[in-house]
């Protein structure tokens, strides 16, 4: 089957400090103006509700096949699950997987870019359906979202610059900066690990890992925190400018979150994983991206945070 996917980008543009004092002058909206800013107004609240209405209905694989689309949502900024190529291209260790229930479902995928720090209101608002990016299961999430059978096993690192001598174990992180991505379990595991430091760990939040790790390579910050995978392919990639220094964290499961309601579409997503696997298809895709294998990953979502 020829593979199709779309990637649709969200992206917001702020303008603020440009132009001349004439330009900054605002004139009263003609009442042409304000009825036309009514009606889509009231068109954006209308699709709003039906999105929510959906979600609360559950999405069937019928109506995937209807549609003719699998829409997910989507980080493109953490290589190498999900990224863009060189040609802008969406590539990566989850859009593969993806690509694959796509495939199975006969249907185009449709990848939808945004923050990671808004997946999960986009998911709850029905914007698609499912987050389709690499999501670490945890006790607070399992509450309200269901996950499916794991692809990548993970715990959390702090790497710093190889040159900075004053950081030579976790510990010694106490008092210092480090960047780390806004919204993520990498966040989260920093800030309960900073919790048990006399003085803590500053905290400095990012829309990507890369921008994190990037002001840390130019001294803007001690140190960088993410999963054991990013932090080993951004120092592979440093020529020698940064240096692992340990774990905060203990191991967790990466996996795809789902709505409560969406339950055939998790079901459906975890079977052709666990087929994957059982071809060795997921093996490859773990070599081909991580150099490493994810062995003896558990099936039972209840198992991820044990």
């Amino acid at each position: 089957m020829k593979k199709s996917m779309v990637v649709a980008l969200l992206t917001a543009l702020v303008l603020t400090g440009c132009g001349s004092k004439a330009e900054e002058a605002q004139t009263e909206p003609s009442a042409e103006e304000t009825a036309v800013s009514g009606e889509e107004t009231t068109a954006d609240a209308a699709e709003g509700s039906e999105e929510a209405q959906a979600a609360a209905e559950g999405v069937t694989l019928d109506a995937i096949k209807e549609a003719g689309v699998l829409h997910v949502g989507t980080d493109l900024t953490f290589e190498p699950y999900e990224y863009l190529d060189d040609d802008e291209n969406p590539v990566g260790y989850d859009v593969e997987i993806w690509q694959r229930v796509a495939d199975e479902l006969g249907v185009e995928l449709q990848l939808e870019d945004l923050s990671f720090s808004g997946i999960f209101a986009g998911l709850e608002a029905g914007k698609f359906d499912a987050a389709a990016c690499c999501c670490n299961v945890t006790t607070e999430r399992m509450e309200k979202y269901l996950f499916c059978y794991p692809v990548a096993f993970d715990e959390f690192y702090l790497v710093k610059r190889a040159d900075d001598d004053s950081i030579s174990s976790v510990e010694e992180a106490n008092g210092k900066i480090a960047g780390v991505k806004l919204g993520t379990a990498p966040a989260t595991a920093l800030e309960e690990f900073s919790a048990t430091l006399a003085d803590g760990i500053t905290e400095k939040d990012y829309d990507s890992s890369t921008s994190a790790f990037l002001d840390l390579t130019n001294g803007n910050v001690d140190l960088a925190c993410e999963s054991y995978t990013i932090c080993k392919q951004q120092v592979d990639a440093s020529n020698g400018a940064l240096e692992i220094v340990g774990s905060i964290s203990t191991p967790v499961y990466c996996s795809f979150a789902f709505r409560q309601a969406d339950s055939e579409l998790a079901d459906f997503v975890s079977g052709v994983i666990k087929q994957m696997k059982d071809e060795g298809a997921l093996e490859e895709l773990q070599i081909k991206y991580f150099g490493v294998t994810f062995d003896d990953l558990p099936e039972d979502p209840a198992e991820y945070i044990k």
